[in-house]
């Protein structure tokens, strides 16, 4: 009989298994068995952790960041090894710049490296999410214009903040480029508005702008502007970053004595914005303090200049070492040092020159300068570039004895286009320079090689095609992490900045528009500059599968919620609405005012014209009254239209009258003729400020004159007429009351003097009240 299998029970089964994977994890790590299990298995010694650490390295080299990180994850030995700093460090080098593991890095190879992370690990990662959101992201692109008309300059204060020059219109625009929202207000060269205007170009702009220069530190800014009459001016203003509020800004000039006599030809701000050098065309170079706005120093005109028309059209200046250079249109190039004293104050300034002449090539005749550039960073170095040649040179000055040496760079074929010098901030980096020429190709160049002689021009040590299509490369722009390049044609390309490799290409924003673009290029952010357009565009995180590539550890999502966006949205169109019409309501009232004026012009039967010669008749009449020894010479009116108004008053007959107490005869009044202009239904009340008291000369009364504040002089306009009567008769209210005159005083001629001025002073009193009259007819009409 069958006996019934038996059931193993659950616990034993979990023993079981429990033993035999500890065994199998004991055999995998090469430990000695000696279960009669495992006496037929080979040794499983580990082959990848018994491999010497330079071959492991050799091998994670060619892993990238996201397998690197997943290697670590595997055990703790190949943890230890993925978290040292080299094994991070020769991946970087054999992955960016194709140096193998087991190769040293040469000096060309090390020119371009710029470390930025305190560690290489650090320095690799960020590297590698950067090209990544470079290469993958899907951000739109935002074009606006900030002005209008062509923009010369931009600086960008921050992420949320833009700066954008215009010398056609001498202003300053504030924008937010990441939405293209443009802030309220211009920061403009007359110093009339400065950020509080409505941003009306046609109300808010400068003529006889020649340049703009921007200086931004956090959110301060300063704006140098240099002006055809020779004039420099400086606007400082404070949160130009700050969208809600209008940046109200200091505008100060230089004085007429110490300004350029002629047009302004380049400038060039200090470190820290303290100090600023200018150049003008009357050949002087001049270096300012921008906080009083004064000249501390010009440079002597040159004596040996070739031509009159030779001035100063390039110029560079570093305010650390007070060093100052400029080239000069008759290929000449001055370099002055001792120039700290002048803002620092420690010691008595001592100004040094050297003038250095400029070599050109035989068959190509000088043509002015393109590029100038001042190194300081080891020793006094020069870069220039000649218009037109195919070689830039280094000049090296000796401060202390003066003398030069010159090294001449480029290939012998091409003609160079554009050029960028990147220094050495870091004691272990190397200086280099960029150079675009007209086929499109971007070379690299050593820019500290030492001097040999006789010895042909520096060839580059790299060199690429940026542009397959045979443009000219018009504009560089470099940073440790990318580079980009633009095209004659606007075509903006993006390269890594160790591989050269193209990571995005930016096309123009409207077809067929050409032109050279500025560029300014952050970590994940490029700004373009075509012609009045500005385009932005601004990496975001990027999606591989369910999880999102970011920059930050915390991994939070810095992207703004659906109805935060539309609240944002809804405050932009409000915020646009009400500018609107605070400028229509502006333009209404103006527009009211102008239709007022014209109407009440239109009831007294003259136009514009006519009522400006009369307001200049009337002022000419009140300037000779008021300086008694000016003669009254008629003078020509510029226009032949004329002008209808009431005729002067004529001298009234005076008739005998009683005798005074001296036995003389007194002066008659008038009688007054017409009708009686007392009736205070018909006309509005006037009076007459004359005083009726006299002063006793000899018993002898004379009239005596009002008096007057000695703040503002007297205008028939502004005093009312007032009558005051000495006796209750009817003629009192227009005439003041006669005088008695002895026959020995009535020839003084003080006495005169005094009746004519009265009689001047009537004859005006007389012509308002001609006019009042006029007035009150035409409103009752």
């Amino acid at each position: 009989m069958l006996n019934k299998p038996t059931k193993a029970s659950r616990k034993s089964l979990d023993q079981n298994k429990h033993t035999k994977s500890a065994t199998l994890q004991v055999a995998q790590h090469g430990a000695l068995h000696r279960n009669r299990n495992f006496l037929s298995l080979p040794d499983r010694g580990t082959h990848l952790l018994d491999v010497p650490g330079e071959s492991l390295t050799h091998i994670t080299s060619y892993l990238d960041v996201p397998a690197l990180l997943n290697l670590s994850r595997v055990n703790r030995i190949l943890r230890e090894h993925v978290d040292k700093d080299s094994t991070w460090y020769r991946a970087l080098l054999c992955q960016f710049l194709g140096v193998s593991p087991e190769s040293d890095l040469q000096r060309v190879q090390s020119l371009v490296l710029r470390r930025t992370e305190q560690t290489w690990k650090r320095e690799l990662v960020y590297r590698h999410i950067i090209s990544v959101r470079w290469e993958r992201s899907r951000t739109s692109t935002i074009t606006y214009s900030p002005l209008t008309g062509r923009i010369s300059d931009i600086r960008l204060v921050s992420e949320n903040s833009l700066l954008a020059s215009s010398t056609h219109y001498g202003v300053v625009s504030r924008s937010n480029p990441l939405s293209g929202k443009v802030f309220r207000g211009f920061l403009d060269a007359a110093g009339t508005l400065n950020g509080l205007g409505i941003g009306n170009p046609n109300a808010e702009f400068s003529p006889n702008v020649c340049l703009c220069r921007i200086f931004t530190e956090r959110t301060t800014a300063k704006i140098l502007w240099g002006f055809t009459h020779g004039e420099v001016a400086v606007t400082a203003a404070n949160k130009v970053a700050d969208p809600s509020r209008t940046s109200a800004a200091k505008f100060s000039r230089s004085l007429i004595s110490e300004q350029h006599n002629g047009t302004v030809t380049d400038a060039v701000w200090g470190r820290g914005g303290d100090v600023f050098l200018t150049a003008g065309i009357d050949g002087k170079v001049k270096l300012w303090d921008a906080v009083k706005m004064r000249c501390l120093w010009t440079s002597p005109v040159l004596q040996d200049v070739p031509s009159p028309t030779s001035y100063p059209s390039h110029i560079d200046f570093n305010s650390q070492k007070g060093i100052a250079v400029a080239t000069f249109l008759g290929g000449e190039m001055s370099v002055w040092w001792g120039l700290s004293p002048f803002y620092i104050g420690d010691d008595v300034p001592q100004v040094n020159q050297v003038t250095i002449p400029l070599e050109s090539p035989p068959p190509v005749p000088f043509t002015g300068i393109s590029h100038l550039v001042l190194d300081t960073t080891s020793g006094t170095s020069l870069l220039v570039h000649l218009l037109g040649g195919a070689h830039f040179h280094r000049y090296n000055v000796n401060l202390v004895t003066g003398e030069v040496e010159t090294i001449k760079f480029g290939e012998t074929n091409g003609s160079i286009r554009s050029l960028k010098l990147v220094t050495a901030v870091q004691a272990t980096a190397q200086p280099f320079v960029l150079v675009g020429d007209w086929v499109g190709t971007l070379s690299v160049y050593d820019w500290n090689v030492p001097h040999v002689q006789k010895r042909g021009p520096v060839q580059p040590v790299r060199q690429f095609p940026a542009f397959d299509d045979g443009d000219a490369v018009s504009s560089i722009e470099w940073n440790p992490w990318v580079m980009a390049t633009g095209s004659s044609t606007g075509i903006v390309k993006v390269w890594d900045s160790l591989r050269f490799h193209l990571l995005r290409t930016f096309q123009p924003p409207t077809r067929g528009h050409t032109g050279d673009p500025s560029i300014v290029l952050e970590r994940e952010m490029v700004v373009i500059v075509l012609g009045d357009k500005i385009t932005t565009w601004k990496g975001g995180p990027v999606k591989k599968g369910n999880k999102i590539i970011r920059a930050s550890k915390k991994g939070k999502n810095n992207a703004l919620a659906k109805w935060r966006q539309q609240v944002d949205i809804y405050r932009d169109i409000s915020e646009s609405r009400r500018e609107i019409e605070e400028e229509q309501s502006q333009k209404r009232a103006a527009y009211g005012r102008e239709k007022d004026q014209l109407g009440s012009l239109e009831v007294l039967g003259l136009n514009e014209r006519e009522a400006l010669e009369y307001v200049l008749m009337l002022s000419r009449d009140e300037e000779e009254r008021r300086d008694p020894s000016t003669e009254h010479r008629p003078t020509q009116s510029s226009s032949n239209v004329k002008v209808q108004a009431s005729p002067r008053a004529k001298r009234e007959v005076w008739s005998a009258g009683v005798v005074g107490s001296s036995g003389s005869p007194e002066m008659a009044r008038p009688m007054s003729t017409g009708s009686d202009l007392s009736d205070e239904k018909e006309f509005p009340a006037v009076s007459e400020s004359i005083s009726s008291r006299g002063s006793g000369v000899n018993g002898i009364m004379t009239p005596v004159k009002s008096q007057r504040s000695n703040r503002s002089p007297p205008s028939a306009w502004s005093t009312p007429l007032k009558v005051s009567s000495k006796s209750g008769t009817a003629s009192s209210k227009r005439f003041p009351a006669t005088v008695s005159m002895s026959p020995s005083t009535s020839t003084s001629a003080s006495k005169r003097g005094e009746r004519e001025d009265w009689y001047e002073e009537q004859e005006d009193r007389d012509l308002k009240l001609a006019i009042e009259l006029s007035l009150v007819e035409a409103a009752k009409k």
